[in-house]
């Protein structure tokens, strides 16, 4: 029996999550970019808002959501007025993001992806940016499948990843203007 990588397509969701127990937070706008590396084998087709759990302000309103430049995918959208509460405890989606993988794509090697600190924000009503960020990758790993016999190829893989989720806490901060925590967490 042969062993050969797996190529295809796959999906994952990028999550926002209120960790704070208590309080709400106001969400208007965000935007982030997500990036491969260029020899992964991995390429963005796109993303889209049908996440489980529901995307963040009922469906993308200001589309497309997802553009692609090359291995990277930037990711944003707004409300066209008001905001979303995202109560404590909540978790929405962001994006649902579409992919591709090389029939090359190594078996076993994780495939990373990050997030760029200079283009990830998110917005609440006034709007200000919700600060600090804290950003996290995470990976996706292809698994090889076995060949049962010469001339037949069988190429399904199982994907390992985490999905992407986003802390959101609410903190006081001076002045009585509520901070919150940010991160992102693969």
């Amino acid at each position: 029996m042969a062993e050969r990588p797996s190529s295809g397509s796959g999906t994952f969701d990028l999550l926002l999550t209120n960790d704070d127990a208590t309080n709400s937070v106001e969400i208007s706008s965000f935007n982030t970019i997500v990036e491969v590396a260029s020899n992964g084998g991995l390429t963005f087709n796109g993303a889209d808002g049908s996440t489980t759990p529901g995307y963040i302000f009922g469906t993308v309103q200001n589309g497309p959501l997802g553009t692609i430049s090359g291995y990277t995918l930037t990711l944003s959208d707004y409300l066209n007025s008001g905001t979303q509460t995202v109560g404590a405890g909540v978790t929405v989606g962001l994006a649902h993001v579409l992919y591709t993988l090389a029939s090359s794509t190594p078996a076993g090697v994780p495939i990373a992806l990050t997030f760029s600190i200079d283009g990830t924000q998110i917005y609440d009503g006034l709007p200000s940016e919700i600060l600090p960020l804290t950003l996290q990758g995470g990976t996706i790993t292809v698994t090889a499948s076995a060949v049962p016999e010469p001339g037949t190829m069988v190429m399904a893989g199982l994907l390992a990843m985490v999905g992407g989720v986003v802390a959101l806490g609410r903190a006081k901060a001076t002045a009585g203007r509520l901070e919150s925590c940010l991160s992102f967490a693969w």
